[in-house]
This record gives structure tokens, C-alpha cells and sequence, in this order.
């Protein structure tokens, strides 16, 4: 059977109401939200984020989560489903991959949300298409978010991170950014976390999972061979934590996309 590159599989606007905890386990496909009125709790693995009205969140593909409103201000929403290979790909090739919130978003991006919601209500091929240009638009307005946000790191986080960034491939510890930026290890992963919202212990796991996705996908180097390529101390932990980033095995990773580049 073939794989449609981008497919809504439904959208809505919410009502304002109290809900109580809405709880998915491996989320089945790509969910984008923005929230037009109100506030909420979101969960995803084991982050925690507060939400708030023009706030954007992403509930990614086989990860689980949990949200609610806020019961003194329920949120209202709009938001669609989709799935397909080019959700992925844009996605990647936007560097979007595991970010999850868009905090004070412009208010002009609903415009995108309600495009997709009105062709989700014809079911066919074509609207999909139309939606997926749009989608593509969207995501370039995240991107353009993240990479404007990122310009406004202080420069402290940013020697951080290039460094991090430049030594994806070997042993980086936290005594040794403390002794490099002058730092207690503490402050280091303070501010570092304060600006980036993980660790940079976890900023340099995060980065080597990207890492091995693409070898996943674009190689035939055992899964072995991608844990140490990836300077992962083992290839349990990396399975691991492979698992725990993205919901599934790499083994299982490589077998759905070898399954979906089959039937495309």
C-alpha cells in the first residue's frame, strides 16, 4: 500500500472548557496546537511545559504525553493531525526535531491552522496536497522563530553550545566546560538550561540521537556501530535512550522508515 507523503488525518477548534488529564501512549502521528484563549499543563515523556494563549506546541509522533486546561483559565485551541513522510522531512530539514513549544507566538499564524483545518473537512487527495504547501509554509515560520530566538542566546550560552556542537563526537564533561568558560558546574548548566531548556549534558545526547537517525535511515552500519559512531558509552544506553527520545527502538526506527521509503 502506498504511503501519501502528507495526510491530515483530522482537525478541530476546541471549546473553552476543564477536561481532565488527556493521556496518549506512543502517539500515532504529528498533532500541531495553538492555543487562542487560555492556559494549560503539557507533558511530553518527561518534560513538563506551561502553555499559554498564542503558545504553539508540537505533540510529536511515537513519544506519549498528557495535557490539561488550566481549571481557573481553560484553554481554548485549534489544531490538526497529519502524518506522512514529508512531515518528517520537513521537520528535520527545518531542525524542528524535538523541539516542542513556541512560546508568544504572532497571532497572524492562526491563519495557517485554520487553512488546514478548512481543507480537512473535504477528504481528498487534492486537499491534502494544498494542505502540505501550507504545512511547509507553517514550518518555515517555526523555523524562522527558533532561528530568531536562538540569535537572542547571550553570548555565554552560545560559546556553550558552539562548543558542545563542535564535539558531538567526543567526551565532553561538565568539568570541562567548567574549566573552559571560567564557571562553577553548577551555573554552567544553570544558565545553559535557563536559555536552552535542557542540560547540556542532554542538549549533546539530543544532538547525537539526530545523529544516528540519519544513519538509521541512510546507512547499513549496525545498530552497534551507530551507538559508538555516535560516541554513546554503549549500545544498551543508546537503545535506551534512542527509546526514550523517540518512542521507538532504533531497530524499529530503521524498520518504519525502510517501510515507508518502500512504499512511497
Amino acid at each position: 500500500m502506498k504511503t501519501e507523503p502528507f495526510t491530515i488525518i483530522r482537525a478541530n477548534i476546541t471549546q473553552k472548557r476543564v477536561f481532565n488529564s488527556f493521556i496518549r501512549e506512543n502517539h500515532e502521528y504529528y498533532t500541531f496546537e495553538l492555543v487562542i484563549e487560555g492556559e494549560g499543563k503539557l507533558t511530553i515523556d518527561d518534560f513538563v511545559y506551561d502553555i499559554k494563549v498564542n503558545d504553539i506546541y508540537i505533540l510529536p509522533k511515537h513519544h506519549n504525553h498528557k495535557y490539561y486546561a488550566c481549571k481557573d483559565n481553560p484553554w481554548r485551541k485549534i489544531f490538526f493531525d497529519v502524518d506522512g513522510p514529508l512531515v518528517e522531512q520537513l521537520l528535520e530539514m527545518y531542525e524542528l526535531n524535538g523541539i516542542i513549544h513556541f512560546s508568544d507566538c504572532n497571532p497572524n499564524l492562526y491563519r495557517y491552522f485554520k487553512v488546514i483545518y478548512n481543507q480537512s473537512l473535504y477528504h481528498t487527495l487534492e486537499a491534502n496536497l494544498k494542505a502540505s504547501v501550507v504545512f511547509h509554509k507553517f514550518i518555515i515560520e517555526l523555523h524562522k522563530i527558533i532561528s530568531h530566538r536562538r540569535l537572542g542566546l547571550s553570548k555565554e550560552v552560545i560559546r556553550i553550545k558552539t562548543h558542545l556542537d563542535q564535539n558531538l563526537n567526543r567526551n565532553t564533561s561538565l568539568d570541562e566546560l567548567a574549566r573552559k568558560f571560567h564557571r562553577s558546574k553548577a551555573s554552567i548548566i544553570s544558565i545553559f538550561k535557563n536559555e536552552m531548556h535542557v542540560t547540556p549534558y542532554d542538549y549533546l545526547l539530543r544532538r547525537r540521537v539526530e545523529s544516528a537517525k540519519m544513519l538509521l535511515k541512510n546507512s547499513t552500519m549496525t545498530i552497534s556501530a551507530i551507538a559508538y559512531q555516535t560516541n554513546f558509552s554503549d549500545p544498551y544506553y543508546f537503545s535506551n535512550y534512542f527509546k526514550k527520545q523517540t518512542g521507538m527502538s532504533p531497530k524499529s526506527y530503521r524498520e518504519l522508515y525502510s517501510e515507508e521509503t518502500h512504499n512511497a
